[in-house]
């Protein structure tokens, strides 16, 4: 695809098969017939990427293959490829996007999706976050290439990933209720 161009949702199919069947170590002759059909596309890794899941399945039988996807739509999809993978700690990852002028103009279901990809490094943490952009296959690969990288060191030392430093503080805070407070007071009594 030209670099610089919107990429579409059947390229985002494409590219998701690419990187799952290189991290599964499938072929095309491993994966199931899939049982999703669309009126407007019959294209494998469209109907793969649809059963495993990867992205959303379009409505009324229509996928709409050469739609163009907005950033936080392909935020959105990668989360999808990570935890279809099996990165299970997706629902663990806050990252605070208050510093992010525009992450405001994030829809609801790509909140999450944003803070993942900010948190395992696949987009520049002080870029803005340009959620109704339309992404580029450029960017849609230096996202996927870090998803990967990520997942590849991820795989090796499979851990729990940091919890937000407030909820630390919090817990640690908690130790101590029911203390005596002192005001100015500088030692543990």
């Amino acid at each position: 695809a030209d670099a610089d161009a919107p990429l579409t949702r059947q390229d985002l199919c494409g590219m998701s098969m690419n990187v799952y069947k290189s991290l599964t170590e499938q072929t095309d002759e491993d994966l199931a017939q899939p049982d999703v059909r669309f009126l407007d596309t019959d294209d494998a890794d469209v109907l793969n990427a649809c059963e495993l899941e990867l992205v959303t399945t379009g409505s009324n039988g229509i996928f709409d293959p050469e739609q163009p996807l907005t950033r936080q739509d392909f935020y959105t999809s990668a989360v999808q490829l990570l935890d279809t993978l099996g990165y299970s700690y997706i629902d663990d990852i806050f990252v605070d996007l208050s510093d992010y002028d525009d992450a405001d103009e994030l829809v609801a279901y790509a909140v999450q999706p944003a803070q993942v990809m900010l948190y395992t490094g696949a987009i520049d943490a002080e870029a803005a976050l340009e959620p109704n952009r339309p992404i580029t296959a450029e960017e849609a690969v230096m996202i996927l290439d870090g998803i990967m990288r990520f997942y590849a060191e991820w795989e090796l030392d499979p851990v729990e990933p940091n919890r937000y430093l407030g909820e630390e503080v919090a817990e640690f805070a908690l130790n101590y209720v029911g203390c005596r407070y002192v005001r100015g007071g500088k030692g543990p009594s």
